[in-house]
């Protein structure tokens, strides 16, 4: 039985989700970190995050303390001029992205203008923020992370009772279920690593669940929104806003696939840590999640950013003879690889196409020793930050890829999608619906030129099935529908 499943039996028969430990829903708050682990050993990948060392953790806190001391003066201002206006609460995504000289939300600064009826929250990125920052009414929340982090290091040194007793309580739970699923699995983790993570974050969510009672309580809020329901300070929110009545909507931030455990999951009691609403890119996405207690409503809405891009790029009358490579750090020797082949396919044809290998984040400063015989190619151009994949999209007919979430994004753009062959359920769904295809060898090369206009009709309805389109619109709309509802 694989991974997922036995991993949703076991929460379920155990009742893990509801098993507290001074008052600590620990398995809820962590079941994400605790089946990520599995997933990561169990697929032999590196962390999608960059690791950030402790000597580099404290620099930047301190690099970062002038930023977010300015936008806490900003909120005392703030809470003395709007202490009785509705509110809604946003909880944001830490990444942003440079555009017009101020670092944005795509997700939340196209959805809700500044005004004084909207207050941001937002954790560092990395342990920094971004500045100039285009959200106004933003709140910082590294002061709960210091706080909760000091607290831990300080029970640590000093082995006080509650801690131990706490620490040994989590532990004739959690190893039982971890020695079970690592039995039957035969994937091998650290236990003792698990179990301090989860001791550490019970500092984090006293802290934030205090934090966010009281600013509950300081504002007539009226509605919740999370970008992503399940770190720490969105459950803890969460779990406040449902003590007060207040419903929680999250916006879907990136893939939601069936092996995604945030999104799935067989119990079904009341989980005060889920969202009431999930508002999808579309019926396709929303089709990916099984959360079976029915407290969660889904809503394809779409993605008001998204749907922007590719107005702003439709006009696009570049002669379309390009195919996009999109680069992982896991799998940059292969699609360079395969570049290559293309690019011989392209000598042979004399055909005009040029490949564009659109580089990972993480290859930027060594993409010159990774793959040195691309710079030498003519036939590739090598892309870094500029152009925007936007653009990018705009400008081809073919992309190929491993799993990134920008090959759904092409897809949007109407773009024939070759995947590398992966054990993705979502990735084999689309090849198995004729919407996307599997990479399967070099003849494959040759395909690519003879199947471009076949597959354009098919191309243009998978657009519409992955993204809903007037998101804008259809956000605004299902948010009133909520209030409505909250009022009932």
């Amino acid at each position: 039985m694989e991974i997922r499943e036995r991993f949703l039996e076991i929460e379920k028969s155990n009742n893990l989700n509801n098993i507290t430990v001074y008052g600590y829903n620990f398995w809820a708050y962590n079941r994400y970190s605790i089946y990520s682990e599995f997933e990561r050993k169990l697929k032999v990948l590196e962390s999608p995050h960059e690791n950030v060392k402790v000597k580099e953790q404290i620099v930047r806190y301190i690099k970062n303390t002038p930023l977010v001391l300015l936008k806490n003066i900003r909120r005392f201002f703030y809470r003395i001029n709007n202490r009785h206006n509705v509110v809604t609460l946003v909880k944001c995504h830490s990444r942003r992205n440079l555009i017009d000289g101020k670092f944005k939300s795509i997700y939340t600064d196209y959805l809700f203008p500044n005004g004084n009826d909207t207050l941001s929250y937002e954790s560092s990125d990395l342990y920094t923020h971004h500045s100039p920052c285009y959200t106004e009414n933003i709140v910082f929340l590294d002061s709960i992370e210091l706080k909760g982090r000091m607290e831990y290091l300080l029970n640590e040194v000093l082995k006080l009772r509650t801690h131990t007793e706490l620490s040994n309580s989590i532990r004739d739970i959690l190893f039982p279920i971890l020695e079970s699923l690592i039995s039957e699995t035969s994937i091998i983790i650290d236990k003792n690593l698990i179990l301090n993570n989860i001791v550490k974050h019970y500092y984090l969510v006293k802290y934030s669940k205090h934090f966010w009672k009281k600013e509950l309580m300081r504002y007539r809020v009226n509605l919740v929104v999370l970008v992503v329901s399940y770190d720490l300070y969105s459950m803890s929110l969460c779990e406040e806003a449902h003590r007060h009545s207040i419903p929680v909507i999250e916006m879907q931030h990136g893939t939601i696939t069936k092996s995604h455990i945030a999104y799935q999951c067989k119990d079904d009691s009341f989980l005060t840590i889920f969202p009431d609403y999930i508002f999808t890119f579309s019926k396709f996405w929303t089709n990916e999640i099984n959360i079976s207690n029915k407290q969660v409503k889904i809503l394809p809405i779409g993605f008001a950013y998204f749907n922007a891009q590719k107005f702003k790029y439709s006009i696009n009358d570049y002669y379309k003879k390009t195919i996009l490579i999109i680069s992982q750090k896991t799998k940059g020797s292969e699609l360079a690889r395969i570049a290559r082949k293309i690019s011989d396919s392209i000598k042979k044809r004399e055909n005009g196409y040029k490949i564009v290998y659109k580089l990972h984040p993480s290859e930027f400063l060594t993409a010159r020793d990774l793959y040195p015989e691309l710079f030498l190619d003519q036939n590739i151009n090598i892309v870094s930050s500029d152009p925007s994949l936007y653009q990018l999209f705009s400008e081809a007919t073919v992309q190929l890829g491993y799993d990134s979430t920008a090959l759904f994004e092409g897809m949007g753009f109407g773009l024939t999608t070759y995947f590398l062959p992966n054990s993705d359920e979502l990735v084999n769904r689309l090849v198995e619906e004729g919407l996307a295809h599997f990479w399967v060898d070099e003849n494959d090369c040759d395909l690519i030129f003879e199947q471009v206009n076949i597959y354009k009709e098919k191309n243009e309805g998978a657009s519409k099935y992955m993204w809903e389109e007037n998101a804008f619109e259809k956000f605004h709309e299902g948010i009133n529908s909520v209030l409505r509802r909250s009022a009932e």
